[in-house]
């Protein structure tokens, strides 16, 4: 496994069905009854914005039972984490291909990867979507998701407002973090430093993948704090291979440590940037 920088700024996900601490959570109402077999949402629109990620989630299930659909779009990168969490039996994380449509449009091909987080009681299955894909839900009235052990219709409403606060919630952080696109750098005087590779061993390689033979390049949106530590990963780009995707982000936020940003007033300063891993099989 390698990890390279991306461009000027960099010299994945985690799903979390939390609400966090800091949020402000912004309400949107609930559509009107759908006419049959989509699943109606039983809760409105719930919009967390937390220091280092925004994220959406409703409740299509009952209190006792929920089928929550998720929503995560990062501060950097033109892509969208959605996500569904149910109740299912799962031994450990995996991955296959499914596919996602709204209202009658033609299925979108999608990695997911499925998993259980420590502490959760509820199954995610989760997939990175670009941006350009998730554009016909602003008026679509349904979202089809189909993998291996999931097959659902949600329907839908304020889906337009809810990309659009989400949207403006991910241009909120990118200026929290002193992310500047168009390699301006207002604020940072100099980058967050670290080297990756050395945190990646062959015993990483997801065992599934490597059964598979399976190998990609995955980009990831880091956010570092102040002291260093990674507060959030984000798939920026993915490798086509869940497993890895989600691998890449787990080391980085579990083992990372970088020399923080330095800002133009000579201050350690929050800073985002891209790093890009690599894996492949010797």
């Amino acid at each position: 496994m390698q990890s390279e920088s991306a461009g000027s700024e960099g010299e994945n996900a985690s799903m979390s069905l939390r609400a966090f601490a800091a949020a402000a959570c912004l309400i949107l109402p609930i559509g009107a009854p759908a006419r049959s077999a989509p699943l109606q949402p039983s809760d409105k629109w719930h919009v967390f914005f937390d220091e280092a990620q925004c994220l959406a989630q409703r409740n299509y299930g009952s209190k006792e039972r929920p089928i929550y659909l998720i929503l995560k779009q990062p501060a950097l990168g033109d892509v969208l984490q959605v996500a569904v969490a149910k109740g299912a039996v799962i031994s450990e994380p995996t991955e296959f291909d499914g596919s996602f449509a709204f209202d009658n449009q033609a299925a979108q091909k999608a990695s997911f990867l499925i998993f259980r987080p420590k502490g959760e009681k509820l199954t995610v299955y989760s997939a990175n979507v670009p941006l350009a894909g998730v554009e016909p839900a602003r008026a679509a009235k349904t979202l089809k998701v189909r993998v291996k052990g999931l097959d659902e219709t949600f329907s839908l409403a304020s889906m337009g407002d809810l990309l659009s606060i989400m949207g403006s919630c991910a241009s909120d952080l990118a200026k929290y973090w002193n992310i500047d696109e168009s390699g301006a750098d207002v604020k940072i005087a100099q980058h967050a430093k670290g080297n990756l590779r050395p945190l990646f061993s062959a015993d990483d390689y997801p065992t599934q993948a490597l059964m598979f033979r399976e190998t990609g390049r995955v980009k990831v949106a880091l956010l570092v704090n102040e002291s260093g530590r990674v507060e959030d990963c984000s798939v920026i780009e993915t490798s086509r291979v869940a497993v890895l995707d989600a691998q890449a982000c787990a080391i980085i936020k579990e083992r990372a440590k970088f020399a923080p940003a330095v800002g133009k007033d000579g201050k350690p300063a929050k800073d985002g940037f891209v790093q890009t891993i690599n894996w492949g099989i010797g």
